[in-house]
């Protein structure tokens, strides 16, 4: 008869909350924009990213990015996430994620943002938009709130 071991359950559930703690409190927080779309050149410069903090006029329509972000601790750990925003006189009429996460963690944590943040977007205008932690999902948090700012380049 074989000895089953108990503590590997243990150890899983040990690290998923020390996983789960270091996202909540943000620890290593940094987030990049790879992927931000046809529309859009790959390499925006310091004069063209000021431009997306000062408010401005942006034309209607969908856009969609791609972004991705940097896991804390995790050495070469990125995920995606998929941003679609409808503008209609800068106010933002429709959104939706599309989560695109490989790790499990980062899967929960996409998700619980895409099921909560819309209340805090839709109706709202996109120069005023930049979002606080939503559902304890500060990196997909950061991530939408870069997509947004590529979003206003491609809207220019």
């Amino acid at each position: 008869m074989r000895k089953q071991n108990h503590n590997l359950p243990n150890l899983a559930v040990l690290f998923t909350i020390v996983a789960m703690a270091l996202v909540v409190t943000g620890a290593g927080c940094n987030s990049t924009t790879t992927d931000i779309g046809a529309n859009t050149t790959p390499t925006q410069t310091n004069t063209q990213l000021s431009e997306v903090n000062s408010p401005g006029t942006y034309k209607d329509g969908t856009y969609n990015i791609t972004t991705t972000y940097n896991i804390p601790d995790e050495k070469a750990l990125t995920e995606d996430v998929g941003v679609s925003v409808t503008l209609k006189n800068n106010i933002i009429t429709d959104t939706s994620i599309q989560p695109k996460a490989t790790n499990k963690v980062s899967q929960v944590w996409q998700n619980m943002f895409a099921s909560n943040y819309k209340t805090q977007v839709i109706g709202q205008n996109i120069n005023n938009l930049n979002l606080s932690v939503i559902s304890g999902s500060s990196l997909t948090t950061n991530a939408f709130n870069d997509a947004i700012a590529k979003i206003k380049l491609q809207a220019k």
